[in-house]
């Protein structure tokens, strides 16, 4: 490197330092309360959502291996899934809705990867694995929906107590799919992210919604419908997760440099999700909810940074629904991350 080159590099690092501090802004950890604070009154973009990813689906453990190409580790990723049994979705779907006794849930909603090219899509699943009921070998997106809300709506009904709110999250590229569950559903009951506006509304205003979530294919594509607002979502790798767990000291200025999430979309919320492949998403999965746990240890920080923290960290709960095949260790965090949840949202008597 020249001293032109050496010169223009140095350059470059302060012109990216300067902006980064230029755009830097007063932030705190989200997954505390300060002593005064009561959750009811926070914006609902800033509270932490226990959040699910590929939700109706049971994943493999895999362990790592860096010598595998990637593509093999996503193929086999992809393969070792299977989805959730028939006679157990009814029993699931009602574990879910009743968490939201206790703190706000986020649901994803995959479509089977396979219909895109041989269907309309529209068929609930992901990759090669399709959900089934006990009453059909088939279980289309809006059925689902439909039997979530139900659920919801039921539990509201018999509650003593306003519930949390649910967000259901749709990973689902044909459009067509989700237009008939658009048209049927308004601001009354739920959001549509910016149109209702509910992000930006008090936690206390989305007790009892369902709110509906996105993920939009392409950068450039800010939003595909009218009622939908773009909100970002971005993976974390097994790497990235370990330097995090791994390093006792770390600071939460460090974590939100390596999750790197930036303030671009800071009144909506954000979601981060486990990769595909690298140990599989199971073992991803218990990394993030060390994560989490890792959040709410570090109690009410005040910092100033360009970066925030994601409020939507997604894992799988199957097996932790389940339990027949965790640790100890997955277990005890396991419960030590459902007690933080609903200590962090305690109801005031």
């Amino acid at each position: 490197m020249n001293d032109n080159e050496i010169v223009k590099s140095k350059y470059i690092k302060y012109k990216l330092k300067y902006q980064r501090l230029r755009n830097s802004q007063n932030n705190f950890n989200f997954y505390s309360l300060n002593e005064k604070e009561n959750i009811f009154s926070r914006p609902f973009y800033q509270c932490p959502i226990f959040s699910t990813h590929n939700t109706f689906l049971k994943k493999t453990y895999l362990p790592p291996n860096d010598n595998e190409p990637i593509f093999a580790s996503i193929l086999k990723d992809l393969f070792f899934e299977d989805p959730i049994e028939k006679f157990e979705l009814e029993d699931y779907i009602k574990y879910l809705i009743n968490l939201t006794e206790y703190f706000p849930v986020c649901i994803e909603i995959d479509n089977l990867l396979i219909n895109n090219f041989f269907g309309d899509g529209c068929i609930v699943g992901h990759a090669i694995s399709k959900i089934k009921t006990i009453t059909s070998n088939i279980l289309t997106i809006d059925m689902l929906v439909n039997k979530i809300i139900t659920s919801y709506q039921n539990k509201i009904l018999k509650s003593k107590f306003k519930l949390f709110p649910i967000i259901i999250h749709f990973d689902v590229k044909n459009p067509k799919c989700l237009t008939s569950i658009f048209e049927k559903y308004d601001c009354e009951n739920g959001e549509f992210e910016k149109y209702c506006k509910y992000s930006s509304k008090t936690l206390g205003e989305c007790m009892n919604k369902y709110i509906f979530r996105e993920k939009i294919f392409g950068e450039k594509q800010k939003i595909k419908f009218n009622k939908i607002a773009y909100t970002k979502s971005k993976s974390i790798n097994f790497r990235q997760l370990n330097s995090i767990i791994s390093n006792p000291n770390i600071s939460i200025n460090e974590i939100c440099i390596i999750l790197n999430i930036d303030l671009e979309n800071e009144n909506l919320h954000y979601r981060l999700y486990p990769t595909t492949g690298e140990g599989g998403q199971e073992l991803i999965s218990f990394y993030l909810i060390k994560l989490i746990n890792k959040l709410f240890e570090m109690g009410h920080i005040n910092f100033i940074s360009k970066f925030k923290l994601p409020t939507l960290i997604a894992f799988n709960l199957y097996y932790y629904w389940k339990n027949d095949f965790l640790t100890e260790e997955q277990k005890s965090e396991f419960t030590l991350l459902f007690n933080n949840f609903k200590n962090l949202y305690r109801r005031i008597l």
